[in-house]
């Protein structure tokens, strides 16, 4: 299946936001996805933990996209994360993505802490 880098960024975050399966996550990354967090680096396996931890312990988050451009195979976007418990604000975060045949290669995201 071919899809844009901001279909497959559209659908990564109906998984963290919960309307779709973790094993989506298969369809979306590529075999070599690597991901950094800050100075986390994470890997498929810690990614989809990281995602069941997160939606486990906030059920009422969602994500959504504020902006994004795409450069070439990049695609940056600047988000927010709502509904988090004990949370007044939004959340704000930026994610660069590194696509390769319509799948998630590389991530790289930033979110400001509190």
């Amino acid at each position: 299946m071919s899809r844009t880098p901001e279909q497959t960024w559209a659908a990564y975050l109906e998984v963290w936001n919960g309307s779709r399966p973790l094993t989506d996550l298969d369809a979306l990354l590529a075999d070599e996805y690597a991901g950094q967090v800050g100075s986390l680096p994470q890997d498929k396996a810690a990614l989809r933990s990281r995602i069941d931890v997160y939606r486990t312990a906030h059920p009422t988050a969602r994500f959504e996209v504020l902006d994004q451009f795409a450069a070439g195979d990049r695609l940056v976007t600047r988000l927010q994360v709502t509904g988090l418990s004990g949370q007044e604000h939004p959340l704000l975060g930026i994610n660069v993505g590194l696509h390769r045949e319509s799948r998630l290669a590389q991530e790289w995201a930033v979110w400001e802490t509190h």
